[in-house]
Formats: C-alpha cells, sequence, structure tokens
C-alpha cells in the first residue's frame, strides 16, 4: 500500500501505514487516499495531524475532508460549540460555492465510522454530522 500513497516513502509514511495495521478508521482513510493519490502536497496533514488524531480518539467518529492539498478531520458529536461551529465553517469553506473559495472542486467529504466504514458524503452531510450534539451535552 505504501507505493501507491501520496508522497515520498518517508518513516512518517511508513508510521502511519504500520498503525494503519490497528485501525480499521485509518486503514480506509489511507484506502481513500491511494485511491484519490491526494494530498498531493501537506501529506504531515494526513500522516502526521489526522493520525494523531484518530489514534487519540479510539472509539470515535470523524468528517474527513481530502483535498488535492491537504485534509482535515473534525470529531462528529464533538462537545465543544466552538468546535463544531468550526468544521461547519471549514465545510463551507471547501463546499465549492464559497465566495473565498470558489470552484475548488479538489476535495472529497467523508464520513468516518467507528467500525472502519467509509462513506462519500455530500458537503451538507458534513456539515450536519459536525453539526450533531453528544447525547451527554444535550441531557
Amino acid at each position: 500500500m505504501i507505493a501507491r500513497l501520496p508522497g515520498p516513502d518517508t518513516s512518517t509514511k511508513a508510521a502511519a501505514v504500520e498503525y494503519a495495521k490497528k485501525d480499521p478508521r485509518f486503514a480506509a482513510m489511507l484506502a481513500q487516499s491511494a485511491a484519490y493519490r491526494w494530498p498531493v502536497g501537506f501529506q504531515d496533514d494526513l500522516y502526521v495531524h489526522d493520525l494523531n488524531l484518530v489514534r487519540d480518539c479510539p472509539d470515535l467518529e470523524f468528517v474527513w475532508i481530502l483535498r488535492e492539498m491537504g485534509s482535515h478531520l473534525y470529531l462528529v458529536d464533538d462537545w465543544c460549540k466552538g468546535s463544531r461551529d468550526w468544521a461547519r465553517g471549514v465545510c463551507d469553506y471547501y463546499s465549492g460555492t464559497s465566495k473565498s473559495n470558489y470552484g475548488d472542486t479538489r476535495r472529497r467529504f467523508f464520513y468516518v465510522r467507528r467500525t472502519g466504514d467509509i462513506k462519500e458524503v455530500t458537503c451538507d452531510e458534513a456539515k450536519a454530522l459536525v453539526s450533531r450534539v453528544p447525547e451527554e451535552v444535550t441531557a
């Protein structure tokens, strides 16, 4: 798999591939990255930052934005309103309709489930997922 992933074959990339053997969520993310050959630039977004968040949140789900030039990973059911607002704003920015970033179609939105299932979703579906409030916050 490592040869199909974007970027040079570094120890960082190798460590990400090794971790994916233990976590089906991250394995699914790497499979999508290999399929699209993205990110072309800013691979540390995936191999370092996304990996760290997935590893630090072993039982959680995410919205993942895979872009030609990087990636973004946000918790689903985040207890922090500010984090939910930020994630919605980033989704809007990469929606392809934002006046600040109009026409950027080199991105995909994914719902990464606890089980490792990954599903491509629309921007609106991604925004709905990152907008969910955990039950313990509303109880």
